[in-house]
């Protein structure tokens, strides 16, 4: 299976992601990887922010 996860722009967002044999994809120009997630550089102060937690055995995800 392949999902597609598109964080709309205006949005912050961090983002844990982790997979036994998935291809995962994020955007590392929107969201910088920090230490074990993926982060947006204002996340702490954005009015508008989403917490994305992917867990996945096989497939794609993709987060853009």
């Amino acid at each position: 299976a392949s999902v597609n996860i598109r964080v709309p722009s205006g949005v912050a967002a961090r983002i844990r992601a982790s997979g036994a044999l998935a291809e995962i994809k994020v955007d590392r120009n929107r969201f910088p990887r920090e230490g074990g997630v993926y982060q947006s550089p204002d996340y702490d102060t954005a009015p508008n922010k989403v917490d994305v937690d992917v867990d996945t055995g096989v497939g794609s995800i993709t987060i853009s």
